[in-house]
């Protein structure tokens, strides 16, 4: 998580200097992993433990475009051993665009899968729409990595 994340150094006087910071976030266990807690994800996961088929992206009013995406980040663990990999990651995109759920599906190296599914989950796109109404809807996306 940490290749993929930047700050700001705090300051003090004007010059940076050393802080400490923590992050809360409340998770609920599903399956065998652990995911954040939101409406929308509790919407989508209740689907899928209900069985209920939620419908790939295409074949839908077009595909949605993307309004945010974060590039994946090659992972700084497989620097200097391989320059390249690729991941395929499988997410739904709810009703107001939010990616959600990310998950790989494979990956060349499981650090690649890891990084994908980190940049996946900030992307936002338009809502996908059927018969002009928002519908949640599944979608996947290979995602390759090229070290420069």
């Amino acid at each position: 998580m940490l290749d993929a994340t930047s700050f700001e150094p705090a300051r003090a006087k004007g010059e940076a200097t050393m802080s400490a910071m923590s992050i809360s976030q409340k998770f609920v266990m599903t399956g065998n992993a652990f995911i954040p807690v939101d409406a929308q994800t509790k919407k989508v996961l209740s689907l899928l433990q209900d069985n209920k088929p939620i419908p790939r992206v295409e074949g839908h009013d077009g595909l949605p475009k993307m309004r945010a995406r974060k590039e994946p980040v090659f992972p700084s663990a497989l620097v200097g051993k391989i320059d390249h990999g690729a991941a395929v990651v499988e997410f739904y995109i709810d009703t107001d665009g939010t990616a959600l759920l990310p998950r790989a599906v494979s990956a060349s190296a499981e650090e690649f899968g890891y990084a994908a599914v980190q940049a996946v989950s900030q992307w936002k796109f338009e809502r996908p729409l059927k018969g002009g109404r928002p519908v949640l809807v599944r979608a996947q996306v290979p995602i390759k990595f090229k070290l420069n």
